[in-house]
């Protein structure tokens, strides 16, 4: 293939007042939305105006007039004719690939074709689902909840039928096992036609094994330099990126933030003990069983952040949503909870409330992380409003309907995301894993180019800064755990035993109703604050130059290196329900295993579980490498 020679692009104000192309329905707003994304990604990246930065770049394939004048017309109409169309944009980090794709998509949604959105790949689980089928669900979550006509059906129609056009950036910051399956995932999706624009590292894109055209980007010139984040706050960059490798993930959603270990205990503990208040008035569990009922007719999908929606109006929710929050908050109530009048009053409030302010309803992740906040914590309070009738009336007859309203507006809130996220951060925050004021800290370091926003979360440029070793000597310690896997706070736990409290309470008779109405209510959040620390412990892997160790509470096994023959990922044998990854170490031949070392067929002894992703992360891989040497087979 032939070159076009380096070309710099300067993106001016001027550049993009091409007005977009008319595109038939969903196609069409999606264009409209991904046009305003890319606006403000450019802003972000100061990309935009006369003291733009210039973003350099080479293209290795022959295109008639690409690279005359600025090069951002003619590079995007040559892209745009190339077959799929299918682009591989490389270059070392911190060459300007996330800018030089910004520009790209900007000048590419002015020219008929599929409709180009910049995606990040962070939140892809190649393992579970296909590129198609993420593709699907990452639109309807970033853009469903902005535009009526991008719901999840009308996502997959524009997915099958080739008319979007993905610009896929992050697969590099991908832990290993993942990447290599992602990579996969792209050779199928390449070799069945569709169109993809994937930004990678030369080595990856080697990797990638698939010829397609290619877009270097150069080093950006001395004249703007990529700033290294925000001034002073270093150590709490530190600190986020250690939480993020904690949680296997390469981006900070605050809606996923609770899913960390010490947000989830403390969760359960602010769980017990509002049940263990209700038992001071019992009667109030009917009101809290109708916060309950709110809860769940205005649950979102995935425990993603709500927004208002009018039921008669541009920003309205999925009909669906609104036919469950009437059979939960009306129909249920009325038919199996008792009925009477003041059920048939709050029913009839609740109504009332839905027509004049309308009902919470799943938001556009588009929106970005401060506004998806903001509309979430209005939906949580609105939520409330919508429980206190129903409480009432569901109460009205067994305790006051104002400690019933009281109970229902507590329920709604304590079990929405909004007050899930309070509970996380001030635990992160005062347990130093996080700063205090962790948003303005992400806006900060998403200016400072440290971070850069995608949809509602923050991803790291580049793989971010990395924890450093425990001390001078190289010896390095990683934090998990041993045992099986049980997760909190799971629905078909919580839902069952709740709904048999609410079903109870309402015909509750004597002292002995109560205590089971107060028992359905305690065994959940007793069970997550009890069973899981007696099956998951906490554990620490150690390595140095000499050996690699496993130490938890009731359990240490090390092993020097020369008793090692091989090291690798394979999955434990003794998983219940299937493969799970996990660190084995082989025994040289002759060694004799210690006392309680469990060895499988071959000689391999399980040593350190690696979780979903299925890989054992680039710093862990790493240590491996350097420390076991040829030993490491990945």
């Amino acid at each position: 293939m032939g070159g076009s020679g380096t070309t710099y692009l300067v993106c001016g104000a001027a550049a993009y007042g091409a007005r977009l192309p008319e595109r038939a329905g969903a196609a069409g707003e999606l264009a409209r939305l991904a046009d305003a994304r890319a606006r403000a990604d450019a802003d972000a990246l100061g990309l935009a105006g006369p003291d733009a930065p210039t973003v350099p770049w080479a293209a290795d394939w022959r295109a008639e007039g690409a690279g005359d004048g600025d090069g951002l017309t003619e590079l995007a109409r040559a892209v745009a004719a190339l077959p799929g169309p299918r682009l591989a944009v490389t270059g070392a980090a911190g060459t300007g690939k996330t800018s030089l794709a910004v520009l790209l998509t900007r000048e590419l949604l002015r020219l008929p074709g599929p409709v180009p959105v910049h995606l990040s790949a962070a939140s892809w689980e190649p393992a579970l689902e296909t590129l198609d089928t993420w593709l699907a669900r990452r639109l309807a979550q970033e853009y469903g909840g902005c535009g009526d006509g991008l719901r999840r059906p009308a996502t997959r129609r524009l997915v099958r039928d080739r008319l979007v056009l993905p610009v896929l950036d992050g697969i590099d910051e991908l832990p290993p096992s993942p990447r290599d399956m992602a990579l996969t995932g792209l050779r199928q999706a390449l070799d069945g036609g569709t169109p993809l624009i994937v930004l990678l590292r030369p080595g990856t894109l080697a990797d990638l094994g698939v010829p397609c055209a290619v877009l270097r980007a150069q080093p950006v010139d001395e004249r703007t330099p990529r700033p290294a984040g925000p001034p002073g706050r270093e150590a709490d960059a530190a600190r986020l990126a250690r939480l993020l490798t904690r949680q296997r993930t390469g981006e900070f959603a605050w809606w996923r933030v609770h899913r960390a270990r010490r947000a989830m205990v403390a969760r359960g503990a602010l769980l017990a003990l509002s049940a263990a208040l209700l038992l001071l008035v019992p009667p109030a569990a009917l009101g809290a069983a109708g916060g309950l009922l709110a809860h769940l007719a205005f649950l979102s999908r995935d425990g993603q952040p709500r927004r208002p929606t009018a039921l008669f109006g541009p920003r309205r929710p999925e009909p669906a949503a609104a036919v469950r929050a009437a059979v939960l908050l009306a129909v249920l109530p009325l038919l199996f909870l008792g009925g009477g009048a003041p059920v048939a009053v709050g029913a009839a409030a609740c109504a009332a409330l839905a027509l004049a302010l309308g009902i919470p309803a799943e938001a556009g992740l588009a929106a970005g992380p401060v506004r998806l906040l903001r509309d979430e914590r209005a939906s949580a309070l609105l939520t409330a409003l919508f429980a206190a009738p129903v409480a009432a009336g569901l109460a009205a007859g067994h305790t006051s309907p104002a400690v019933g309203a009281l109970a229902g507006a507590a329920t709604a809130l304590l079990l929405s995301p909004w007050c899930r996220w309070l509970t996380a951060r001030t635990v992160l925050a005062a347990t130093g894993a996080l700063p205090w004021a962790v948003l303005t800290f992400l806006e900060e370091a998403a200016r400072a180019g440290l971070l850069r926003r995608t949809g509602g979360a923050y991803v790291f440029r580049s793989a971010g800064p990395r924890p450093p070793a425990d001390d001078a000597t190289g010896h390095l310690r990683f934090t998990g755990h041993t045992g099986a896997r049980v997760r909190r706070g799971q629905a078909a736990l919580y839902v069952p035993l709740w709904t048999a409290a609410a079903l109870g309470a309402a015909v509750a008779e004597g002292t002995w109703a109560w205590a089971a109405v107060a028992l359905c209510l305690l065994l959940p959040p007793a069970l997550d604050l009890l069973v899981v620390p007696l099956v998951r412990r906490p554990a620490e892997l150690h390595l140095n130059g000499d050996w690699i160790a496993v130490v938890s509470r009731d359990r240490r096994l090390a092993l020097a290196w020369a008793d090692i023959a091989e090291v690798a990922v394979r999955g434990w044998e003794g998983a219940r329900g299937g493969y799970e990854p996990m660190l084995h170490v082989r025994l040289a031949p002759g060694v004799v295993p210690g006392p309680g070392m469990r060895v499988a067929d071959g000689g391999w002894v399980a040593l350190w579980p690696l979780g979903r992703g299925g890989g054992p992360g680039e710093e862990l891989a790493g240590a491996l490498a350097r420390f076991a040497g040829t030993r490491w087979t990945g």
